[in-house]
């Protein structure tokens, strides 16, 4: 007596795909958020070693632009949207009144490096966030308006 086996097939559905498609996108968007703040991070701290020309400035600045559009696009999702949004107002608002006060409190005003460092993670800071903040809050509007 031979026995045959049967191969099992999955059936793979259209919303299966779909969840595995958005697992793969959040995993990127993961990867693409990390590297928007590593960029931020090194771009604030090169002046301190090298002095950067506007034509470097422009490029990290572009790429950060860049970087931050796609978080937005990608990684904040409709049920984040509002946590995001506040918390993007809260930093852009109060990270440089922080710095200041860091900069006064400890005596660094005559500590250029540093002060090179903190005004360029301000700066990088807003140029990231500020692009994600907006296409979150113009794609929380478009979903507000949606008729449904």
């Amino acid at each position: 007596m031979v026995k045959t086996k049967k191969k099992a097939t999955k059936k793979v559905t259209s919303t299966q795909i779909s969840n595995k498609k958005s697992v793969d996108i959040m995993q990127y968007s993961s990867i693409i958020f990390g590297l928007g703040i590593l960029v931020m991070l090194i771009a604030s701290i090169i002046p301190v070693f090298t002095t950067v020309s506007g034509t470097i400035t422009k490029v990290i600045a572009v790429t950060l632009i860049l970087l931050g559009l796609v978080i937005g696009y990608l990684n904040i999702t409709t049920s984040e949207a509002v946590s995001f949004m506040i918390a993007t107002i809260l930093i852009v608002m109060l990270a440089q009144p922080f710095l200041g006060s860091l900069v006064q409190a400890f005596g660094l005003q005559d500590n250029f490096n540093i002060l090179k460092v903190l005004g360029g993670l301000y700066m990088y800071l807003n140029t990231l966030f500020v692009p994600a903040a907006i296409v979150v809050g113009l794609k929380t509007l478009f979903q507000t308006a949606k008729d449904e």
